[in-house]
């Protein structure tokens, strides 16, 4: 009975690192890491080095155990741990809308993991003592149940709610709705895995706080993998749909999609760009890599505005560029050309009134020439305000084609 639990150990980790492995493989091939598959990496690595801890303690044979060795697990459990926690909450910020409120708050969401999953690491050299010493010296307090307690359920509460919240005004069809929020609730295994753990170590239970810390670990580290796999596995069921269409087009040389992903109400989500970098603003520079700058001129960046060609004598100016996810901007020029020609065509109208006021009683030959000389001029200046409109109307509103060229 004593060889059991080390079997299951395996058996978890088993299952939870081959998931993280096929994600990563899978984003490398199509081009797609981001921080996201960055910390689920992380998370990944500090398994790694849990398990080797774990391995050179059985090889002990019932020696010592060293202070070193035993920190040494505790901090490889919280960093995986938290690094899931990371990776699922980067993942819900590739879901909010640029530049917005909501996403401001995902951004701090995900700073303040890091700064909990801080504290609790140093929070395990006051535990520990001197690490130096062979004799391990070091045990999980009540007030540390207490604390993880507290975090983790805080943590989990954000992670499985605020996709609801955030999604709630997508696009998706029900079947797609049904899949991503399905995710992201699978979520409460790993709350409720936690809060076994916590809950034996509060209760001083050596053997089951072990235990339920491996269960905890391979189980995050199995949900920060399994929105990606989700996906993966739904485009190849329905390769059809056209939300999962093998249409990927963050491998291709341009670095903005073709249509909007999110940004207004009612907007598409597809499946395939869930944290796709080529779909945000926060890495505009960058195709599928981890690095970041400032966009360039030749970028059809959110918030371009710049003049395309040069403006010719008699002609409004191509004052705008068409951005991805947000209405034309007209420029200030455009609009004091606009409202100069009004004002033209308004002063125009005046004189020809006033003209007739002043035209003196003619005979009928008088009156058909004049009347024949304002009909050409009216044709004339209609057909002038007609191209004038049209000119006007493709300034301010570009059509996709155009986009698309």
């Amino acid at each position: 009975m004593a060889d059991l639990p080390t079997i299951f150990f395996y058996i978890l980790h088993a299952l939870a690192i081959p998931a993280c492995v096929v994600r990563l493989f899978y984003r490398q091939q199509t081009n797609r890491l981001w921080w996201d598959d960055f910390w689920a990496f992380i998370a990944l690595l500090f398994d790694g080095m849990m398990i080797a801890a774990v391995s050179l303690v059985n090889a002990l044979d019932g020696k010592s155990e060293s202070s070193f060795l035993r920190w040494f697990k505790f901090v490889t459990f919280s960093s995986t741990l938290w690094g899931a926690r990371l990776c699922i909450a980067v993942t819900i910020v590739r879901l909010v809308p640029p530049a917005s409120r909501e996403r401001m708050v995902a951004k701090a969401v995900s700073t303040l993991f890091g700064m909990i999953w801080a504290a609790l690491i140093i929070q395990k050299f006051f535990i520990c003592g001197d690490l130096r010493l062979n004799i391990a010296t070091c045990k999980l307090p009540k007030q540390t149940g207490i604390l993880e307690l507290c975090t983790d359920v805080v943590a989990d509460i954000w992670l499985i709610c605020s996709p609801a919240y955030f999604l709630r005004n997508t696009k998706l069809s029900h079947r797609r709705q049904v899949l991503i929020l399905s995710v992201f609730a699978s979520n409460i295994f790993m709350s409720a895995s936690s809060i076994v753990h916590s809950v034996f170590i509060i209760n001083q239970r050596g053997f089951l706080v072990g235990f339920t810390a491996h269960v905890e670990v391979a189980i995050s580290l199995i949900m920060c993998n399994l929105l990606v796999l989700a996906t993966w596995i739904y485009s190849r069921i329905y390769p059809n749909d056209d939300d999962s269409r093998v249409s990927d087009y963050t491998v291709r040389t341009r670095q903005t999609p073709n249509r909007p992903i999110y940004g207004f109400e009612g907007s598409a989500l597809v499946l395939t760009e869930i944290s796709s970098p080529a779909t945000s603003r926060d890495n505009l520079t960058s195709k599928f890599t981890l690095s970041f700058g400032r966009s360039k001129m030749g970028s059809r960046s959110l918030g371009a505005l710049c003049i395309v060609k040069p403006r010719e004598p008699g002609t409004l100016p191509y004052c705008l560029r068409r951005v991805q996810s947000c209405p034309a901007v007209v420029n200030l020029h455009a609009l004091s050309v606009l409202k100069k020609h009004k004002e033209k065509r308004s002063a125009k109208r005046k004189g020809k009134s006033d003209t007739m006021s002043r035209i003196p009683s003619a005979g009928t030959g008088d009156w058909e020439s004049l009347r024949s000389g304002l009909r050409i001029s009216q044709e004339r200046e209609k057909i002038q305000r007609m191209i004038y409109g049209r000119h006007l109307q493709n300034l301010i509103t570009p059509t996709w084609a155009a986009h698309r060229s």
